[in-house]
């Protein structure tokens, strides 16, 4: 990440309120605020990622927000992507580039 992604992270990190986060690939600089025991964090895509390995899920925004509103009930949940995500994304294929495009154009949505 770039120096201006890991100060814009933090400085959300220190006036959010505390609730689950996870980063859409890889990790993030969730555990550099004095309150980071307060955000459970997780990955959407890799091997640990709450959506299944394959990526099979048609449409992932619903799937992370039925999942997170399961396990999170009532709580906001939330989820970054980076530029830099992207280019990682882009040079070693976590997932397909669509995946991650739909996911972070479709950012807000709630479960039913």
């Amino acid at each position: 990440m770039t120096p201006n992604e890991v100060n814009t992270i933090l400085a959300f990190l220190k006036s959010a309120k505390p609730g689950p986060l996870l980063a859409a690939i890889g990790n993030i600089s969730a555990s550099d605020t004095a309150n980071y025991d307060k955000f459970a964090v997780g990955t959407v895509f890799e091997s640990y990622g709450i959506v299944p390995r394959d990526h099979s899920i048609s449409d992932i925004p619903v799937y992370v927000a039925i999942t997170m509103g399961h396990y999170y009930p009532g709580e906001t949940v939330y989820i970054v992507m980076t530029p830099s995500v992207s280019a990682y994304n882009a040079a070693y294929g976590v997932t397909s580039p669509g995946k991650t495009g739909s996911y972070s154009s479709d950012l807000v949505v709630e479960a039913p």
